[in-house]
C-alpha cells in the first residue's frame, strides 16, 4: 500500500450517527454520586462546620429552584469552610501567596452544582442563563493550568 493511500484512509471518516451518542443522553451518575456524598461525609465530619443544605436553600431561591429542576442523580451543596479551600484553589495556584491570591482574585461562590447526567447538565446551564447566574466548569484541579475554566 502507498503513503498516499494510507493517509488517505486515515483521514477519510464518516459522520457519525446520531445513535452513537445515546449513551450519553441515557446514562446517569447517580449511584457515583452517591457513593461519593457518603466518602465527603466521612472525610469531613471532623471538622464540625457543616452547612445545612436545608438552612441554605430557605436562604437561596436559585439554590431551591434548580433543587427542583434537577434530578436526583445530581448534587447540588454548599460550601463548607475546609471546601472552600479546595473549590477555590488548584495545583496551580498552590505556590501563590495567600495575601496576593485575595489581591488578585476575587473567588466567591454561593454553591456547587455536580451534574449527575447530560440533561441535568443542560438544565443548569439554561437555569443559569435564564438567570444571569456565573458559574464555572471546574475540573479535578489536579493539573496546575485549566484545572478550572471561568465563563465570566
Amino acid at each position: 500500500m502507498s503513503q498516499q493511500a494510507t493517509v488517505e484512509k486515515i483521514t477519510h471518516s464518516e459522520a457519525l450517527p446520531a445513535a452513537s451518542f445515546e449513551f450519553l443522553f441515557t446514562s446517569s451518575a447517580a449511584k457515583r454520586q452517591r457513593h461519593q456524598q457518603e466518602a465527603v461525609q466521612l472525610l469531613l465530619e471532623k471538622y464540625g462546620d457543616e452547612v445545612s443544605a436545608e438552612n441554605f436553600a430557605q436562604k437561596d431561591i436559585h439554590f431551591q429552584q434548580l433543587q427542583s429542576i434537577l434530578s436526583e442523580a445530581s448534587s447540588i451543596f454548599p460550601l463548607r469552610a475546609v471546601q472552600k479551600e479546595i473549590y477555590h484553589n488548584d495545583s496551580g495556584t498552590a505556590f501563590v501567596p495567600a495575601g496576593l491570591k485575595k489581591l488578585l482574585l476575587n473567588i466567591d461562590s454561593r454553591f456547587v452544582v455536580r451534574p449527575g447526567s447530560l440533561a441535568d447538565l443542560q438544565k443548569f446551564v439554561q437555569y443559569a442563563n435564564e438567570n444571569k447566574l456565573r458559574y464555572t466548569l471546574r475540573g479535578a484541579g489536579t493539573w496546575p493550568f485549566g484545572g478550572a475554566i471561568p465563563l465570566h
